[in-house]
C-alpha cells in the first residue's frame, strides 16, 4: 500500500499511456450472507445479487457514480452504483498482483470468486491503485467532513477506527492518532483494510461456493446456482 502512495503510478505516462488496460490476472473473492438478495436484510440497502440466469448483477447502471463514491458507500449511492466489491491480493505501483487472497468469513457464509482475466465479457476492474487515487482526489461534497456512522440515529457517533485499521492508516497517508477522520479518510482506509478491487457491470462468469453449518464450502455448479436464484425469484 505504501507504494500507492509514495511511487508515481507509471499507468498514466510513458509509451504505455495509450495502451488498453490489462485485467488482472488474479482471484478475487467476495463474502455474502444473502447472494441472491437485491436488497440487504434488515437495512433495505440495495446490493449486487445474483439473478435467476446465474448473472450476478451490480445494485445500479449509473454512468456518473465514481469509485469514491460506491466506497463511501450512501445509501442513496448504493442503489444507483455499477460496481461490485470483490476483495483480493494486493497490488504494487506496476498494478501487479502478489500476496495471499483475502477472504474473511465474518463477511459472510457464502463466497464468489472471480477472475477479472479469465472472463472475456467483464467490463472495467478499478483496483487499489486506482480507487486509491479516486479517493485521493475526489471532489465529492462533504467528503472531508467528520465522518460519522451514517447508520446510527441521531445524534450520530463519531466513526472511530479498529486497531487494525490503525495500523492500515500510515499506509494511505492518514495520521492515526487523530481524534477523528473525515469520510474520504474512512473511505481509504476501509478500501485498503479489504484489499478492494471494484468490477463494473455485469459479472458472467464466477464459482459459488455455499457456506455449510460447520463452516465449510461446498462448490456449487452454474445450474444449482440458477436453481437456488429461482427460489429467490
Amino acid at each position: 500500500m505504501s507504494d500507492i502512495m509514495d511511487a508515481m503510478d507509471r499507468r498514466d505516462g510513458g509509451n504505455n499511456a495509450a495502451m488498453p488496460r490489462i485485467k488482472p490476472d488474479v482471484p478475487l473473492s467476495r463474502r455474502e450472507n444473502f447472494a441472491f438478495d437485491a436488497i440487504q436484510p434488515g437495512y433495505g440497502t440495495s446490493k449486487s445479487a445474483i439473478d435467476k440466469h446465474g448473472k450476478l448483477q451490480p445494485a445500479g447502471d449509473s454512468v456518473t457514480t465514481s469509485a469514491s463514491d460506491h466506497v463511501d458507500g450512501e445509501k442513496s449511492i448504493k442503489a444507483k452504483t455499477p460496481y461490485t466489491s470483490f476483495s483480493g491480493p494486493p497490488v504494487g505501483v506496476d498494478g501487479t498482483a502478489t500476496g495471499p487472497l483475502v477472504d474473511n468469513p465474518l463477511y459472510g457464509k457464502d463466497r464468489i470468486v472471480t477472475n477479472p482475466a479469465k472472463a472475456p465479457k467483464s467490463g472495467v476492474v478499478l483496483d487499489q491503485l486506482d480507487i486509491q487515487r479516486d479517493l485521493r482526489t475526489s471532489t465529492k461534497p462533504g467528503f472531508d467532513e467528520t465522518a460519522v456512522l451514517r447508520s446510527e440515529p441521531r445524534p450520530q457517533p463519531l466513526w472511530q477506527p479498529t486497531p487494525e485499521e490503525r495500523a492500515i492508516m500510515p499506509l494511505v497517508g492518514v495520521d492515526p492518532e487523530k481524534p477523528s477522520f473525515t469520510f474520504r479518510e474512512r473511505a481509504m482506509v476501509n478500501s485498503a483494510r479489504d484489499k478492494e478491487y471494484l468490477l463494473k457491470g455485469t459479472i458472467h462468469e464466477f464459482d459459488f461456493f455455499q457456506g455449510q453449518p460447520d463452516g465449510s464450502l461446498k462448490p456449487l455448479s452454474k445450474q444449482e446456482v440458477i436453481d437456488e436464484a429461482r427460489k429467490k425469484s
